[in-house]
C-alpha cells in the first residue's frame, strides 16, 4: 500500500538486484502538471490505462533477468480499483493472466510512523491500510501467495527478503 517503505526498500535491493521503480507516482506527477483528470482519485480507470502500458513494458524487459523486484504489480491497479469501487475491465485480467509473474509477492504493511502524504499521495493514513486490504485481497484472489513483511530496519526487511528469494 502507499508510503509503506516500498521505495526506500528498493533504492537498497538495487545495489544487487535488478528493480524497477513504482510507475504510478510518475504518471500522477505528470498527470498533475498538464492539469489532467487522470488521476487515480479523479478518473480511476484513464489513469490505470496509462499506468498498465507502462508496466507492460517493464515487464516485458524485466523478463531478460531471473530475480526482479517491482516496486507495485500490475495486480496492484485492480486493487485501487476495488478501492475506488471502479468495475474492472477485463482487459487488465487477461493482461496480468498473460504475464509470468513469480507467484511469491512481498508485502509491506501499512506502517503509520512513516506515513506522509504529498501532492502525489493525498490518502489519509486509515485510506491507505483500506488501499493496502484491497491489494492483498487482489492477489491473494489471482492465486499469489503473500509474504507479510512487518515494519523494522531496513536492514531486517533486506535480509528477510533475501533469506526468502
Amino acid at each position: 500500500g502507499p508510503c509503506t517503505g516500498k521505495s526506500t526498500l528498493l533504492k537498497l535491493l538495487k545495489e544487487t538486484h535488478i528493480c524497477y521503480d513504482e510507475i504510478a507516482r510518475q504518471v500522477i506527477a505528470q498527470e498533475l502538471q498538464i492539469g489532467s483528470q487522470a488521476l487515480p482519485w479523479l478518473d480511476n480507470l484513464a489513469f490505470s490505462n496509462k499506468v498498465l502500458q507502462l508496466m507492460k513494458l517493464d515487464f516485458t524487459k524485466a523478463q531478460e533477468h531471473s530475480i526482479v523486484f517491482f516496486d507495485r504489480g500490475m495486480p496492484d491497479l485492480i486493487g485501487y480499483m476495488k478501492f475506488y469501487n471502479n468495475p474492472i475491465p477485463s482487459h487488465f485480467l487477461t493482461t496480468i493472466s498473460e504475464t509470468n509473474y513469480a507467484r511469491t509477492v512481498f508485502f509491506l504493511e501499512p506502517w503509520k510512523e512513516i506515513y506522509v502524504q504529498d501532492k502525489e499521495r493525498i490518502e489519509t493514513f486509515e485510506q491507505a491500510k483500506a488501499i493496502s486490504d484491497c491489494l492483498k485481497s487482489t492477489y491473494i484472489e489471482l492465486g499469489f501467495d503473500i509474504i507479510p513483511i512487518v515494519p523494522s530496519t531496513i536492514q531486517e526487511r533486506i535480509h528477510f527478503i533475501e533469506k526468502h528469494i
